[in-house]
């Protein structure tokens, strides 16, 4: 008999929104602290800490496509000989 691994479920903020009956606007804004009603932003933090849903740094840099790294171009210095 082969031995079944449980499924892992996972929460995100689509599902967070689908739960609070909000956007996922709504549910982003109240991650990063956007601007929020106070009574929305405890019903949707309510449900976040309810379902231990937490972002994901990785994902996040993702989507920016930026990672804070600062670089130079470089550069082939050119002599000539004379």
């Amino acid at each position: 008999m082969p031995l079944l691994t449980p499924k892992i479920a996972t929460t995100n903020d689509t599902d967070i929104a689908r739960i609070a009956n909000v956007s996922i606007t709504t549910v982003s804004r109240v991650i990063n602290n956007g601007k929020v009603g106070k009574q929305l932003k405890k019903k949707v933090a309510g449900i976040i800490c309810k379902y231990e849903y937490s972002t994901v740094p990785y994902a996040q840099y993702l989507g920016r496509r930026r990672n804070h790294t600062n670089s130079l171009p470089k550069t082939e210095s050119v002599s000539k000989k004379v």
